[in-house]
């Protein structure tokens, strides 16, 4: 007699794949933003049997698109796609970032009034003709591809473009002639997975020269010239970027790079090449990493801020904010500015002949001689913030994480404010979520902030 064989394994059963949109339930029923959701009540919004309708998404959809809850673990709100697999007898929602945040479009009020909001975008800065631009999401079965997308001010869609060779892109600016330059990721021919790159597109989004440095040959034929960035500015043809670095890795030496039009590295430097990096050692309390989180440029010199810098060679050196002359052959140092109970920036604009910071412990207004000339530190009153912008009258900008949650919720929070240029505040706000970008249209003193998509419909 045959005996038959035990099943030692039972084969995976094929994974089920669709997007979804969070919708009311049958009942119509939709939960309420800070309840501690985190599945939601959804409708298909494309797979194999239920097609994506053309046009608007409703949010309660037409019959025989079937109800379904998806695990997203948190709340999201109405009018979300999300890309969800089924496993162990539900559905789990997939999403990129960009798909947990959103642009925001405020009126002149005081406070301001939403004008428009888009679901899926992140990064937001004003072009010359006061058009809104920014990185968002396009809806694919396969991969949500990130774009580069220009609104009009009313929120129209102008432009809509695919990157080149990037693959992803994490942060980008525009310069005065609408040229865009993104950093973000290959893989391409040259790029391996993961490695930092730039590429530059035309005012019509056409992409242009693409740099990446993926190890040695650099300038100076060493390691140091690899591109990590954590912010970027453009601005009359010079390009720069800031990093990471490590004193214990040489590859992040040179955290500041600066770049001509044609996508040539011109010179790297490392603000931080004096910091003590002994935690709490020497004459401490120094550590290993330090982080440009903004740069600038303004007369001839380029502006770096990030993490304090505790320099024990040159003590004058030691701060948050530095200035490196450019006008000489080698580039150096002309000032620094910051203590360690001012705390890091994280952002800055330049405007005239003063720098305004968005710092850990405020808003601070600084001359380009490296002069203080207020600093709005008061945490009640004026939070700590991560991006910062000024409009023509004068009138700061700044927007980050919410100041807490108060004894009734989220009675008393903010994470905007506005203040005049003496650093008196106009008025304070709350998105309800983490705002990680803000730009001002200077031709009506609307703004428009990018973050985290929660609680916008409550």
């Amino acid at each position: 007699m045959k005996r038959v064989k035990k099943t030692l394994y039972r084969p995976d059963p094929p994974i089920r794949r669709a997007w979804f949109v969070t919708a009311e339930d049958d009942d119509g029923n939709y939960p309420l933003a800070g309840h501690g959701c985190n599945v939601m009540p959804c409708r298909y919004a494309r797979s194999s049997t239920f097609p994506k309708e053309e046009g608007e998404q409703p949010l309660t959809q037409s019959a025989g698109q079937v109800f379904e809850w998806v695990w997203t673990g948190r709340w999201v709100p109405p009018g979300t796609f999300l890309r969800a697999i089924h496993l162990y007898g539900r559905w789990w929602a997939n999403e990129s970032c960009l798909a947990l945040m959103s642009l925001r479009a405020w009126d002149t009020e005081e406070p301001p009034n939403r004008e428009w909001y888009k679901s899926r975008f992140g990064g937001v800065k004003v072009d010359s003709d006061a058009n809104v631009v920014t990185i968002g999401i396009i809806d694919d079965d396969e991969n949500p591809n990130q774009e580069l997308y220009r609104f009009s001010p009313s929120g129209s869609l102008l432009k809509q473009s695919e990157l080149g060779q990037l693959t992803s892109a994490s942060l980008f600016d525009v310069d005065g002639n609408d040229n865009v330059y993104v950093v973000g990721t290959g893989p391409n021919e040259s790029v391996p997975e993961g490695v930092t790159c730039i590429e530059k597109y035309d005012s019509s989004f056409n992409p242009g020269w693409f740099y990446n440095r993926i190890g040695l040959g650099g300038p100076t034929g060493g390691i140091s010239y690899t591109l990590s960035a954590n912010c970027i500015r453009a601005s009359g043809g010079t390009i720069v970027t800031g990093g990471h670095t490590n004193a214990l890795q040489p590859s992040t030496g040179s955290p500041l790079k600066v770049f001509d039009d044609g996508g040539n590295l011109v010179f790297a430097t490392n603000p931080y090449a004096g910091h003590n990096p002994f935690p709490f050692g020497v004459t401490g309390p120094g550590l290993y990493d330090r982080y440009i989180n903004a740069v600038e440029l303004a007369d001839g010199i380029i502006l770096a801020g990030g993490s304090h810098s505790y320099n024990t060679s040159i003590p004058e050196y030691a701060g948050s904010l530095f200035a490196i002359d450019t006008s000489l052959d080698a580039p150096y140092i002309a000032w620094a500015w910051g203590t360690p109970e001012v705390g890091g920036v994280a952002d800055m604009v330049v405007s005239g002949d003063h720098i305004y910071a968005a710092l850990t412990t405020g808003v601070a207004k600084i001359t380009l001689e490296g002069e203080l000339v207020w600093h709005a530190a008061d945490f009640e009153t004026y939070g700590s913030h991560t991006a910062i912008d000024i409009d023509n009258d004068g009138n700061i900008y700044a927007c980050g994480p919410p100041t807490g949650t108060g004894p009734l919720g989220r009675t008393g929070v903010f994470n905007m404010i506005k203040l005049d240029n003496d650093g008196n505040l106009i008025f304070k706000m709350d998105i309800f979520s983490n705002q990680n970008d803000i730009a001002v249209n200077r031709s009506n003193q609307k703004f428009y902030t990018t973050g985290g998509e929660v609680e916008d419909y409550c």
